[in-house]
């Protein structure tokens, strides 16, 4: 089992539709947004995959679906957007899901209002990897993805207009965590 470490200062909430995120290390709450209210959001998916996980335990043992989707918007740069099915026959819960190799830049940050899923991310904290180059991000449910349920859309955008491979761990009940590849901007 491999643990990641995603611990960031307290930030100030910012009453924006997508949540800004700056370069030291932070957290931040996320009140979600509409493609509507926020229309860069918007734009053709270039990529979508589903992606399988199994979170192994002894007690609670998780298996459902990522899906890593990649949206371009008319101005060419890319939203990078995940969503959690947890499967109805896990025994427990998914409460965060931590991505390694991000460029260190802004990015905005927040979930979809008018997209598919029941269970919204309440926070994105960030803070830097050894060498600064790359971040960690982490999104954490404080209502956890239950068996049968799926997380809403949740995103970075930043600047990007090309991807390249990246790492996810989706995190269950204990503690315990699955790696999985995704997709990250190319830095």
């Amino acid at each position: 089992m491999r643990t990641i470490l995603l611990l960031a200062g307290l930030s100030i909430s910012v009453p924006v539709l997508a949540v800004p995120t700056g370069l030291p290390p932070f957290i931040r709450p996320l009140p979600g947004t509409t493609a509507a209210a926020h229309p860069d959001l918007a734009g053709g998916v270039v990529s979508d995959q589903l992606v399988p996980f199994a979170i192994a335990s002894a007690t609670s043992p998780v298996s459902g679906t990522l899906q890593v989707r990649v949206v371009k918007n008319a101005a060419g740069k890319l939203a990078f957007y995940w969503k959690i099915n947890n499967a109805a026959a896990s025994k427990g819960s998914v409460d965060t899901l931590s991505l390694a190799g991000f460029p260190n830049q802004s990015y905005d940050s927040d979930w979809r209002i008018d997209g598919l899923g029941s269970v919204a991310p309440s926070t994105v904290e960030a803070a830097p990897l050894p060498g600064l180059k790359n971040w960690i991000f982490g999104f954490r449910f404080k209502t956890p993805i239950k068996p049968g349920e799926s997380s809403r859309f949740f995103f970075l955008r930043g600047s990007a207009t090309a991807s390249a491979p990246a790492e996810a761990h989706i995190t269950g009940g204990g503690g315990a965590s699955a790696a999985l590849p995704v997709l990250a901007p190319a830095g």
